[in-house]
């Protein structure tokens, strides 16, 4: 019996931050929930391929709007109820892989967060919800 081998691939994990206001999405009577996904979309560029992968996800329930942090509030202001989501410093939940087994030849990714919106009554929608500002440069590997 011939025992397969895994092959050695490279892994990638991202920290981020992101600060956004979901304010239209999350006002109307009729959304349940809001499910939040984060990709990255990259090209590696020995096959010319295009790929996208989801680092991140989370599903905001309409009474847990108020959970988030406000971004921008000064100090000793009163806290909004408006829906703006700000992480920090939060890492990828999903281990990132370059379907080619090597991230030698992918060097930049452009990071997108993405909403799937599911109403009580109706069709689900979905859109962007925000981009990176500028692409996010992939580091040389380290190799152990």
């Amino acid at each position: 019996m011939q025992r397969w081998k895994a092959r050695d691939e490279d892994i990638a994990r991202l920290r981020f931050d992101v600060k956004t206001d979901l304010t239209p999405l999350l006002t109307s009577y009729n959304t349940k929930q809001l499910f939040l996904y984060l990709t990255a979309e990259y090209t590696d560029e020995a096959t010319h391929e295009a790929h996208e992968v989801v680092l991140w996800d989370r599903i905001i329930m309409r009474g847990q709007v108020n959970d988030f942090r406000a971004v921008g509030v000064p100090n000793g202001a009163p806290r909004t109820t408006r829906p703006r989501i700000r992480i920090d410093d939060a890492k990828s939940v999903y281990t990132w892989r370059n379907p080619g087994g090597s991230f030698q030849d992918v060097h930049e990714a452009n990071v997108t967060l993405h909403y799937s919106l599911m109403p009580y009554v109706g069709m689900l929608s979905s859109g962007v919800a925000a981009t990176a500002r500028d692409l996010v440069e992939i580091p040389d590997v380290k190799r152990r």
